[in-house]
């Protein structure tokens, strides 16, 4: 199952099947993306409101 939610460092991403990851602010500009089909990835970032999205699944996550 793919998720992504809030750690004291940043978003933390969950995506067995291997799929991109893509991380937007919330004023929409990319801040992170991956393709290395990483099944678990850790992504530092501020405090903020953002739109994950991992293969064709978007979560909002609030750090």
């Amino acid at each position: 199952m793919r998720r992504a939610y809030a750690t004291a460092d940043g978003v933390a991403v969950e995506n067995p099947e291997g799929a991109d990851v893509a991380v937007y602010d919330a004023g929409g500009r990319e801040v992170y993306a991956s393709r290395d089909g990483a099944e678990k990835q850790m992504v530092v970032l501020p405090s903020g409101v953002y739109v994950v999205k991992v293969g064709y699944k978007v979560m909002k996550v609030m750090k």
